[in-house]
């Protein structure tokens, strides 16, 4: 890195990668070959890789050294799943026993943000719960418009206009949180660098 900054990382997400081998487009493949010509398939790269199924994270571990990231939407399974007729949904992979399948192939879960603190501030236990057993969190995705705060939050009665975005990224750091998607990253580090502070 010019001038002695740290490394850009970079956090790709496999985007519906059954769907892809159905018509023989191996997206896994792809990546690696691509990771491999550019030099970020190393254990020194900063490269995470994230997906909203899970066989395609389980065939890449072999493969990669790469953070490698279970994404979890708050309703509905993996694709991958439905697929194989495996009845296992989003909410049986935040069970003990889920969590558990999913520490044997990658290094995080990455919620959608309400399953870490629900609407009105209260915490699930599901930080708690994946640090119990090895991975690490990164929610999705916190925005400071209204729209996307809980009411409490909320400035004004413009929906398009931004509340305290700040307290709600208080609350996630309080619960945990190692990681976090936002639209505004100079709010993010805004309350990253206030909260820290406060420690």
């Amino acid at each position: 890195t010019a001038g002695g900054e740290a490394p850009a990382g970079v956090y790709i997400e496999t985007k519906h990668p059954t769907y892809f081998e159905g018509l023989g487009i191996s997206l896994n493949d792809l990546l690696i070959e691509t990771l491999e010509r550019r030099g970020f398939n190393d254990p020194r790269s900063t490269v995470v890789i994230q997906s909203f199924e899970s066989a395609n994270l389980r065939a890449l571990r072999p493969h990669t050294p790469a953070t490698l990231v279970q994404l979890m939407s708050g309703r509905g399974a993996p694709a991958d799943f439905v697929v194989a007729g495996d009845r296992r949904t989003y909410a049986d992979l935040r069970t003990t026993d889920g969590l558990a399948f999913i520490a044997e192939y990658a290094d995080a879960i990455g919620p959608l943000k309400d399953l870490v603190v629900e609407p009105g501030g209260g915490s699930s236990g599901l930080v708690d719960d994946a640090h119990a057993a090895g991975l690490d969190v990164h929610i999705w995705t916190m925005r400071s418009e209204n729209n996307f705060l809980p009411p409490e939050l909320r400035k004004g009665t413009d929906m398009a206009d931004h509340g305290d975005a700040l307290a709600e990224y208080f609350a996630f750091f309080e619960a945990g949180v190692d990681g976090l998607f936002s639209d505004f990253t100079s709010t993010a580090v805004q309350a990253r660098s206030q909260w820290l502070r406060r420690q």
